[in-house]
């Protein structure tokens, strides 16, 4: 169990604080400022090791879009056009893997719900965006 509470601890709560109030507006990931980017992935960088078996699968692609978005973003290399659309794919299928994972672990640790309710509001938002 201390284990799943040091995941849940370090890496979910995190996440779900960074999900929930970074980003204020909700907006597109695509949108993202370069400043939130770097926060989310410096979140998820630090705390690889406490990720499961589908969002540590996930984070090489995930890196590699965010290293793209920044190539086009930063550098205006043009070769990068599908960058941002690239990123979006891959911050969604993050979150949704992240979220997942931590709703299993708060059901472990019998902890309300919280990432179950996030991701519906959030799955919901984001696909008004």
């Amino acid at each position: 169990m201390k284990a799943y509470k040091e995941r849940y601890d370090n890496l979910y709560i995190p996440f779900m604080n960074w999900l929930v109030h970074y980003p204020l507006s909700w907006i597109n990931p695509r949108k993202y400022t370069i400043r939130e980017r770097q926060a989310f992935i410096k979140l998820l960088l630090d705390n690889s090791q406490f990720m499961g078996k589908k969002s540590s699968k996930l984070l090489i692609d995930f890196y590699n879009a965010h290293l793209d978005l920044d190539e086009f973003d930063i550098r205006k290399n043009q070769n990068y056009f599908k960058s941002p659309a690239e990123y979006e794919e891959q911050f969604y299928l993050m979150a949704n893997a992240l979220l997942e994972e931590s709703t299993q672990v708060s059901a472990k640790l019998k902890l309300p719900d919280m990432p179950a309710t996030i991701s519906a509001m959030y799955n919901r938002r984001a696909g008004k965006l």
